[in-house]
């Protein structure tokens, strides 16, 4: 999905053309929503948001609503969606479809910010997960598995550095990923991810 103004909106504008052209429960059963007489209800990160697709709404609930890039990645992910449960197995970004065109722009968007931030802080890397009701796992030094739609997750794994090796970062995905979201959205969830962590462990370091 492209920064580009013109191309979001064009985005935006074939995606809520694809969810009118499908059944509601369709949709709902793809993508685990929930569907209610208000419209869907999906979650996204550590927030709930509800869809209306005649209206071409989304609405962070208890909130306003989202920015136009968080609506298109939303809305992508209806559209996508596959009745396929996750599979536990953990795959890198390199090994989805296309990842080794997108690898550079996500290592500078997504592992190296993380590794600049925790490289060296195992604990606030936990402990900024779990603000986003993410889950350790026992990997590398440090560990988070976080849920970003009900189908779609995905694994932090930080290893601290010493005097002879430097800290690394590796962003694992569920070896389903690929059947709920095109590579060029998962990058763009690689950043959002990235941001949300520091900002919490920001927040977290102040208290």
């Amino acid at each position: 999905m492209r920064d580009d103004a013109g191309n979001l909106v064009s985005s935006l504008e074939l995606a809520w053309s694809q969810l009118k052209n499908r059944d509601m429960k369709d949709i709902a059963r793809r993508s685990s929503a929930l569907m209610t007489d208000e419209g869907l209800h999906l979650g996204f990160f550590d927030k709930d948001y509800q869809i209306i697709i005649e209206d071409e709404r989304v609405i962070a609930l208890g909130g306003n609503a989202p920015n136009p890039f968080f609506e298109a990645i939303i809305l992508h992910y209806l559209v996508n969606a596959k009745d396929i449960e996750p599979t536990g197995k953990m795959i890198s970004f390199r090994n989805l479809e296309g990842g080794n065109f997108y690898f550079s722009a996500f290592h500078k968007r997504t592992i190296a910010p993380m590794i600049d931030r925790f490289g060296n802080s195992s604990q606030e890397l936990l402990n900024a997960g779990e603000l986003m009701k993410g889950v350790r796992i026992d990997m590398g030094d440090a560990a988070v598995m976080i849920k970003i739609f009900p189908r779609l997750f995905v694994t932090i794994v930080l290893w601290e550095g010493d005097d002879e090796l430097m800290s690394s970062v590796n962003v694992l995905f569920d070896s389903t990923a690929g059947y709920h979201l095109p590579t060029e959205d998962m990058a763009a969830l690689g950043s959002i991810l990235a941001s949300n962590l520091i900002r919490n462990a920001d927040i977290l370091s102040k208290d």
